[in-house]
């Protein structure tokens, strides 16, 4: 089957915000908790503190004891 019959194509238009383009220094902010910068939006507001994933307990790593 030839390409022409599996595919079509078409332009778009795909609306990025700034933080998708490469090269992006957005806001920096500090956890409440460890003091580490966080960026690109990645911070979890609770209780009225600004807390990095790992603090507000949504790490993706496990400590080995």
């Amino acid at each position: 089957m030839s390409n022409d019959d599996l595919f079509s194509e078409q332009w778009v238009k795909v609306t990025l915000p700034p933080e998708e383009l490469p090269g992006y220094k957005g806001e920096r902010i500090v956890c409440a908790g460890c003091g580490e910068g966080i960026n690109f939006q990645r911070e979890v507001r609770r209780d009225g503190k600004i807390l990095c994933r790992s603090c507000a307990g949504e790490r993706y790593y496990q400590e080995i004891s």
